[in-house]
């Protein structure tokens, strides 16, 4: 960015008005030099006025130049004025009760975060005070949002902050998101109402949210005093006639315009993308609203379907996340399917679970789409977080000559009907039914292909009986047949004899090892979670002892220590209609266990003779 020369002299600014003028904030350590050039550059320059209070040079084309928002005409060392004296951003009286300190040279985000010790001349007095007690809905998003260092950054930025009276009507303060937060900051560019000279027209500025890859830039009219947001996707530039700046207020690293109105707002998303009344009304079946009326809010029915769940059971402030963000990528039921699947009958945390099962939120508006899915999955399947927080979607690829993709939630599988969906700003897949609601319990479920070693196994010794039972809740470490292949390879003698009759006593034993029965199921988050507050080892209550176990996070894998053994956590959260399955690439088995099972086998036939031996006596 070209700047202004500036070298130890001090430059003096003559007000026309001497009235109430501040004159250490007129003498900046500067040499200004304003020589005529063709291009608008800016520069800051500390002033003499307590606290080194900033102001800003903007030199337009034509030797047009302006301090701060004032127009000067000058030369070596001195310019005038050509309206009021400057004014200086004092601080209030009420100042020394606030702790931290207040800055008296703030940015952006000390100003904004500590305006009630800052004054700013008359106007402030009079009527700014309302103003900033009126920013409390986007402020408010900003500091949800996290983005307090956008604030607090550069020295030329101009950041518009939309007053209340931008929400009343169609906007609302869940609207706001960080996107919408970047598209209101100007980055190097100083742009406020020019009084008394007028620039190009079709000027447009880029906002922050074009250098994140959004093509948002502010285009103004030529006095700077009305904007608009122009989305160059869009082959039609907007027309800057409805955002107009209330007031502006000059901090250390910008200027910030009051405006009444959000820039960077999809109004079709917001009003395309909201269910309708009829949508909201419980019981509201979808042949009950006329198709143009369907066409209207969201055209795809599916999409439709899935966004009135979506408010209905998140609220509108996450519904208007998910539908308004290019970070997140949709599997979308069939609306047909929520009627079968019994969702409407789940209580209502459990509803919002399943919901954000069906949402994977990514970063810098990357898409999961097909292509990315068939990638991923080439020799193995490939896992996805999910707004959830703990469960993970699972995505494979079925072979033949016609592949196809599916996708697996909490232990129920559902093909991809439709790939590479876009409506608006929402990226989807459409998928057979709707995940995360169980239909089988722990013993039908054991039937799938990738169980069946552990299945056998629980035959064999009549294990398996007890999984039916629905009054029982189980959280049930079953190891994969991979996990078995492993196994075979580290303690081969070991996983032998477990096949054999003899040792049937010895098998019940090792599975009750992995079953836990409780009254509640654990996740594998639960787990977690239980972990950091014992700060280490928990014990999970089996059919005869305690599992002692202990579960940290790596990636968006789940590791289970269990005496030596260090267990990734293949598959997590395994939804049954009776407890949880967590599939494990090892079963909870050590060599010193089993791999002499001669003592262990003695010892425990031992205590089985003593205990009938006292049956016998009594």
């Amino acid at each position: 960015m070209t700047s202004f020369v500036e070298r130890p002299l001090s430059f003096f600014f003559v007000p026309l008005d001497m009235k109430a003028q501040d004159t250490p904030l007129h003498v900046v350590n500067a040499y200004l030099d304003l020589a005529t050039s063709n291009g608008e550059i800016y520069t800051r320059v500390a002033s003499h006025h307590p606290g080194g209070y900033y102001v800003h040079f903007t030199r337009f084309p034509s030797s047009v130049f302006f301090v701060n928002n004032l127009r000067i005409k000058g030369k070596i060392g001195f310019a005038a004025l050509k309206t009021n004296s400057l004014t200086p951003l004092n601080l209030h009286d009420n100042a020394s009760e606030a702790y931290p300190s207040v800055n008296p040279n703030p940015n952006a985000w000390e100003f904004l975060q500590n305006i009630q010790y800052y004054q700013y001349g008359d106007y402030y007095n009079i009527s700014l005070k309302n103003y900033f007690r009126n920013l409390s809905n986007f402020w408010d998003r900003v500091i949800t949002c996290a983005m307090e260092r956008h604030y607090q950054e550069g020295e030329q930025r101009t950041f518009f902050i939309p007053t209340n009276d931008a929400f009343k009507e169609k906007f609302k303060r869940y609207h706001v998101n960080a996107k919408t937060i970047l598209t209101n900051i100007v980055e190097e560019a100083m742009i406020f109402p020019l009084e008394g000279y007028d620039v190009k027209e079709d000027h447009n500025c880029p906002t922050l949210a074009w250098a994140k890859g959004h093509p948002i830039l502010v285009r103004h009219n030529k006095e700077r005093s009305k904007y608009c947001w122009n989305n160059m996707q869009k082959s039609e530039p907007c027309t800057p006639n409805e955002n107009t700046i209330l007031y502006s207020v000059f901090v250390s690293n910008g200027v910030i315009n009051f405006i009444n109105t959000t820039l960077g707002l999809n109004e079709e998303i917001i009003q395309g993308m909201q269910p309708s009344e009829e949508d909201d009304e419980e019981g509201e079946d979808d042949d009950d609203v006329e198709e143009e009326e369907k066409e209207e809010a969201i055209g795809h029915n599916d999409l439709r379907k899935f966004a009135q769940k979506v408010h209905n059971v998140l609220g509108p402030e996450m519904f208007f996340d998910i539908f308004n963000n290019g970070n997140f990528t949709l599997v979308v039921p069939d609306y047909e399917k929520w009627n079968e699947s019994g969702f409407d009958k789940l209580r209502e945390e459990e509803k919002a679970n399943v919901l954000k099962m069906h949402v994977i939120q990514t970063e810098h508006n990357v898409r999961i789409d097909e292509d990315v899915i068939r990638a991923a999955t080439a020799g193995m399947y490939a896992k996805f977080a999910t707004l959830s927080g703990h469960s993970k979607l699972y995505f494979d690829r079925q072979g033949g000559r016609r592949a196809f993709i599916t996708v697996e939630g909490c232990g129920v599988n559902a093909s991809v009907l439709t790939n590479d969906v876009n409506e608006g700003h929402v990226f989807f897949h459409v998928i057979e039914k709707v995940l995360c609601i169980p239909t089988d319990n722990v013993a039908v479920k054991l039937r799938e292909s990738f169980f069946n070693f552990t299945r056998t196994l629980g035959s064999m010794s009549f294990f398996n009986d007890q999984l039916r039972n629905m009054d029982r809740k189980f959280t049930y470490f079953v190891p994969s047949d991979y996990a078995w292949e492993r196994a075979a390879e580290q303690f081969p003698e070991v996983v032998r004899k477990l096949q054999l009759p003899d040792f049937n006593f010895h098998l019940q034993y090792f599975l009750e090892r992995h079953l836990v029965i409780s009254d509640k199921v654990f996740t594998m988050k639960d787990l977690l979670e239980w972990t950091k507050e014992n700060d280490g080892e928990i014990a999970l209550p089996t059919l005869r002892e305690y599992l002692h176990i202990k579960v940290e996070e790596k990636y968006i894998d789940y590791i289970l220590s269990w005496r030596t053994q260090a267990i990734t956590v293949h598959h997590d959260d395994v939804l049954c209609t009776n407890g949880i399955i967590h599939v494990l690439d090892f079963p909870l088995m050590e060599k010193d266990d089993f791999g002499a099972a001669t003592s262990y086998n003695i010892n425990f036939y031992l205590h089985f003779i003593i205990l009938m031996l006292f049956i016998g006596r009594i």
